[in-house]
């Protein structure tokens, strides 16, 4: 059942697909003895395009006050002592390969 309601939804869309597809090339089917009136295609599109849109009032936008909160951030400080001495093993981060 499932592969049939997925067969009938991609037969739809193949439909839509086709008929906007002739409406484009309906175009082509003209000739210039034609007039726009006689053609019920014609007549639906033109009539379409000069439909006035009504559009309701818009709404007024208030926005909300949002202020975020932003927490300060302590400093982190590390003391560092120098001793004075240095000793060469310092200086490498391993021990040499032994032999």
């Amino acid at each position: 059942m499932n592969a049939r309601i997925k067969q009938y939804i991609s037969l739809l869309f193949l439909a839509f697909f086709l008929t906007t597809k002739m409406a484009g090339l309906h175009v082509l089917t003209h000739e210039d003895t034609d007039v726009k009136d006689d053609c019920a295609i014609c007549h639906v599109l033109v009539t379409e395009h000069k439909t006035a849109v009504i559009l309701q009032e818009p709404e007024a936008f208030v926005p909300d006050s949002f202020y975020p909160e932003y927490q300060e951030k302590q400093p982190i400080t590390t003391a560092v002592f120098y001793q004075g001495t240095s000793y060469s093993y310092h200086l490498f981060s391993r021990p040499p390969p032994a032999a």
